[in-house]
């Protein structure tokens, strides 16, 4: 049996509800099961990502008017008109006419059974596989989907097979009352129901009973074929096929054997968009479940916490609002990173794009590094050497700590914390504060001020290098000390990098 995508999808998202509905079922099955469907969805991310780009393939086929001119094992679009008066057979219904590909969609009435920690429930729903379970013991699925396609096609003078053939223009519900009923659908009692046909089992409250539904890709006027021509004819261009089990669940087929409405250009944007709308549909389904994976993990992880009132259902509500910040960066991080290893161009573009931008702000640093110890030569009135940054931070650091009288253990301990990170003796450190200490206080209290030493501090660690967290710390505690808050200091730093500009 095959399937078209759409209905692929809906058949995954079904997977993904019935996930839902155990959740509790398993107790800690969902620390296995989580990082299952984790690493799962993941892998559908990747394979999304990294899909065959049939309309690439597509603006690379050598446009033909005239088929005795293509050669063969070329890959050749061909725009022509089409046949609508063209006919597919079918299973129950004799023949439908003015379609490219008829999609035949069965499905049972029967019971679903939900188990969980609460119980069983029972629901009774229209699905399409007969589920295993005991109230549905007995009965049978007699009628089954299918893709109807005839055996071959016409655009133009150009035979195109309809094996492997795919299609991406939208279809449309088919209207089956005016079709005639073939001996199968017969025998099998099926009869006309609004837009469906329909298997009535006998019972009052319908279990059992069947119904198939039709829908289709109606003939265009003018089509354009992109595929291989050979033989005389159009073919898969198969090269690229995809054959595993997550390629066919995202309906990466690796195919280019394509009749889309519409002139070359018309058909080639088509193509586009619906490779650009299946990719995105993927894209959400897949970030949807690996959410969903977490949700399993964290809320197993939790479970112990459940019954008690009141905080289980704060816990359960934690273990889902957790799950939304883990799962979404990681499903963020998961498109994002597969979508540039698939694009190694752009890759090494954001790639060169950083490493020069890096370049440049290290060029600039330098630069500015310079400038800074220019100005800083300039006030103290001779060359700095590098080993003397150390020495004159630690006297900035020791001078606006004491900026008053009031300097209390931490802020001491912190002068010999930063002497110890590097490597001076307690020793040192005191005979430095001692000096810093004597020298204040031979400058007049009226011509005392901090800002220029803060100023200082801030040029000194910016001249030797680039401000580390460690010295941006030591910065501000120095700041508040002296009685300035963050934005004060982020205003000084500023003037400090425009000035050495």
């Amino acid at each position: 049996m095959t399937i078209d995508r759409e209905d692929r999808l809906v058949l995954h998202s079904k997977v993904g509800r019935l996930g839902m509905k155990r959740r509790k079922k398993s107790g800690m099955g969902g620390v296995i099961f989580g990082p299952i469907l984790i690493l799962l969805s993941i892998a559908v991310i990747w394979k999304n990502e990294t899909r065959y780009d049939y309309h690439r393939e597509a603006t690379r086929c050598t446009p033909v008017t005239d088929v005795g001119t293509a050669t063969s094992g070329q890959r050749i679009s061909f725009t022509g008109p089409m046949d609508k008066t063209m006919e597919i057979s079918g299973n129950y219904l004799e023949s439908f006419e003015g379609y490219l590909v008829v999609n035949r969609n069965a499905e049972i009435y029967a019971w679903e059974k939900d188990e969980d920690d609460d119980g069983t429930t029972w629901s009774k729903r229209w699905m399409s596989r007969l589920e295993g379970n005991s109230r549905n013991t007995g009965f049978s699925q007699r009628l089954s989907s299918s893709r109807l396609l005839p055996r071959d096609y016409r655009v133009g003078e150009l035979s195109v097979v309809s094996d492997a053939i795919e299609f991406v223009d939208a279809s449309e519900d088919i209207n089956i009352l005016d079709l005639t009923l073939t001996e199968t659908a017969t025998r099998f009692d099926l009869s006309k129901r609004w837009d469906e046909l329909y298997l009535a089992k006998g019972r009052s409250d319908n279990i059992g009973d069947e119904r198939v539904r039709y829908s289709g890709v109606p003939i265009p006027d003018i089509a354009t074929y992109f595929g291989k021509f050979s033989g005389g004819r159009g073919v898969a261009y198969d090269e690229n096929r995809r054959t595993g089990f997550i390629s066919q669940m995202i309906g990466d087929s690796g195919v280019l054997h394509h009749i889309v409405a519409g002139e070359r250009e018309g058909s080639l944007a088509t193509m586009k968009a619906y490779l650009t709308r299946l990719k995105w549909i993927v894209r959400l389904a897949g970030s949807g479940c690996v959410v969903l994976g977490f949700v399993f993990l964290f809320g197993s992880i939790a479970r112990f916490l459940f019954p008690i009132p009141i905080i289980g259902s704060l816990v359960e509500r934690g273990a889902f609002i957790m799950a939304l910040c883990v799962g979404i960066p990681v499903a963020f991080i998961a498109v994002l990173v597969s979508y540039l290893l698939s694009h190694p161009f752009l890759l090494a573009g954001i790639v060169a794009a950083i490493a020069g931008l890096i370049f440049w702000l290290r060029r600039k640093g330098e630069g500015r590094k310079k400038v800074i110890r220019q100005q800083l030569e300039s006030d103290f009135g001779h060359v700095i050497k590098d080993e003397e940054f150390e020495d004159l931070e630690f006297r900035e650091l020791a001078y606006l700590s004491y900026s008053d009288s009031d300097v209390d253990e931490k802020e001491e301990s912190f002068l010999f914390q930063w002497g110890k990170k590097h490597g001076w003796t307690t020793e040192k450190c005191q005979q430095v504060i001692d000096e810093v200490v004597t020298q204040r206080a031979l400058i007049p209290e009226q011509e005392r001020t901090t800002e220029s030493h803060l100023n200082n501090l801030i040029r000194l660690s910016m001249a030797d290098g680039d401000v580390t967290v460690y010295e941006m710390h030591m910065i501000r505690t120095a700041a508040r000390k002296a009685g300035y808050d963050d934005t004060k200091i982020s205003a000084l730093m500023n003037q400090v990098r425009q000035s050495a500009s």
